[in-house]
């Protein structure tokens, strides 16, 4: 198989959350329009003091005591083990390639002189493949805009999230709670969460101190005599 980017450095549980983060911003999220100009919904990662804080008012303020909306928060809940891909075992690795890099050029003039095309060679290590879930909580405050919003993420469940060179992790959604709050005066605020489950693979960049991708290059040329 080619090389894939992310094995060379590993892949991290930053990485996983930043993926679903970037596919959530810049693909699933739709521009709502309010009062004639396109408005863009901001996403926030879900630290303790922020759950807890949307937890118990119903909705999350900025640093002047604004409430947020609209807004997307997510954060993630816990990560288990996929039993059914599961193949650790420490000998065992994936080989891949790598045919062109800035540092690796070959030119058509070098097969005058019988010198092939260098490709750099990858042994890398079985992952370990993990089940994410994660927690979303959707403020708008109309109905249609959370139905726009609620829409793109049910069109987009069942499939894989990413960059078409980096990552990819592929994503579940089963159901949508809807609510209705009230902020601040007789504001109305409509609520939504629901949850991710997202299947995963985790690679460290080393272990027991030995990296988990070892490379080397074929060679370039054969001499005999």
């Amino acid at each position: 198989i080619a090389i894939e980017k992310e094995f060379v450095k590993g892949v991290k549980l930053i990485d996983v959350d930043t993926t679903i983060a970037d596919y959530m911003s810049n693909v699933i999220l739709p521009e709502l329009t309010e009062n004639g100009a396109k408005l863009k919904v901001p996403l926030v990662y879900g630290n303790a003091e922020r759950w807890a804080n949307a937890r118990k008012d119903g909705y999350l303020r900025d640093q002047r005591g604004k409430i947020q909306i609209p807004l997307l928060m997510f954060k993630r809940n816990s990560i288990e083990r996929n039993e059914t891909l599961q193949h650790f075992n420490e000998v065992l690795t994936m080989p891949a390639y790598q045919v062109y890099s800035k540092s690796n050029r070959y030119e058509r003039f070098s097969l005058q002189n019988g010198v092939k095309p260098v490709q750099e060679l990858y042994s890398i290590g079985i992952p370990s493949y993990v089940t994410l879930t994660y927690e979303v909580m959707i403020w708008t405050s109309f109905t249609e805009h959370m139905n726009k919003i609620v829409e793109a993420f049910q069109w987009a469940t069942d499939r894989y999230w990413g960059k078409e060179d980096g990552y990819k992790f592929k994503v579940k959604i089963d159901s949508f709670d809807n609510q209705q709050e009230v902020g601040a005066g007789s504001e109305r605020i409509i609520r939504t969460t629901f949850t991710m489950n997202v299947n995963a693979y985790l690679l460290p960049e080393k272990f027991n101190e030995l990296p988990i991708v070892k490379k080397e290059n074929s060679k370039k040329r054969v001499v005999f005599g």
